[in-house]
């Protein structure tokens, strides 16, 4: 059971995280119990913890940083991360 200064960290990094959306449409990230979320559309219970000093979330049998989680599902930042790769090449190809 995480420690209550470690559920408040965990809230702040997830709104500070969720917050850099800009769309006007913004990836829903729902706290349904103590260290339990609901990302996107999704049905399915993400575990978030915080372990050596980053807040990490519960993928397959691993665990991935909630930065990193969100590059791969919040459309917003996919497609950014697209754009960007697009340009570097475009720029190397130059």
């Amino acid at each position: 059971r995480p420690v209550v200064a470690d559920i408040d960290r965990i809230k702040s990094e997830v709104h500070r995280q969720t917050s850099l959306c800009q769309c006007s449409n913004k990836y829903d990230v729902q706290q349904i119990a103590e260290g339990r979320y609901r990302f996107g559309g999704s049905q399915s219970l993400r575990l978030v913890r915080i372990l050596r000093s980053t807040v990490m979330v519960r993928v397959g049998g691993g665990w991935t940083a909630l930065d990193e989680f969100l590059v791969r599902h919040d459309p917003c930042r996919g497609n950014r991360k697209k754009r960007v790769i697009y340009h570097t090449r475009a720029f190397k190809g130059l």
